[in-house]
């Protein structure tokens, strides 16, 4: 079980399952969140692969994302920073691959 502190609220617990895809800049896994066994898809993101101009719309990207809810669209759950990279929950429709 891994678990990571989300920005000071409550932590994540959860398995990887298995990794689905890598890029450079990027890895996607497989995961079960501890809590309700439900399946989600973690993008994991080097924050040194994405350069300074990028970070504020990268962010504003997130941010708009998070507010998105059509079936279409893969669910963002929550975003977290945690040793050096940047880690996308999303629900376990089909992962985005950056």
């Amino acid at each position: 079980m891994t678990v990571f502190p989300s920005n000071g609220e409550r932590k994540i617990k959860f398995i990887f399952d298995e990794l689905v895809f890598v890029n450079s800049k990027s890895k996607v896994f497989k995961c079960r969140l501890f809590d309700d066994n439900s399946q989600k898809y973690i993008t994991a993101i080097a924050k040194a692969a994405v350069d300074n101009s990028s970070t504020e719309t990268i962010k504003r990207e997130i941010n708009n994302w998070r507010y998105l809810d059509h079936p279409n669209i893969v669910r963002l759950y929550c975003t977290l920073t945690y040793q050096g990279l940047q880690f996308l929950f999303m629900e376990a429709g089909v992962p985005v691959k950056v």
